[in-house]
């Protein structure tokens, strides 16, 4: 998968995830973006259009949300970790195993790329205003 998306509306970043569900569902998706970018927004869009029950909120202070549905999403916000020893003392190697699509805000932190076997990427450039361009690759 190599996908380009524009969207031009907080609302068009929602239904660029809700366009995803099928390819991305039970996957790791490994979010980059500036603050502001929209990477909570697609998150939350995603679990809302999953059948998730909890309403998706950004997990910047407990470093991590789960939302139960169908299949479970975990929500991971990586901008308050500075070392890669953190990742282990939060047990985010073992919640890798776990059955569930899993969205990492701010891996390429920590290359989490170069440790984990399978993952999706999604790139979130701002333009400008609500101007926003995804770049999405398997």
């Amino acid at each position: 998968m190599n996908l380009k998306i524009n969207t031009s509306s907080p609302e068009e970043t929602a239904k660029a995830a809700k366009s995803l569900i099928n390819e991305l569902t039970g996957k790791t998706v490994l979010l980059n973006g500036n603050l502001g970018a929209g990477k909570t927004t697609f998150v939350k869009a995603f679990a809302k259009e999953s059948g998730c029950r909890e309403e998706g909120s950004s997990p910047t202070f407990t470093l991590m949300q789960r939302y139960r549905g169908e299949t479970d999403i975990l929500h991971f916000d990586l901008y308050r970790l500075n070392h890669f020893e953190e990742l282990e003392t939060i047990g985010f190697f073992e919640t890798m195993e776990e059955k569930a699509t899993k969205f990492i805000e701010w891996a390429e932190k920590f290359r989490l790329q170069d440790e984990l076997e399978s993952f999706v990427i999604i790139d979130i450039k701002n333009l400008g205003g609500d101007e926003r361009e995804l770049h999405i690759k398997e």
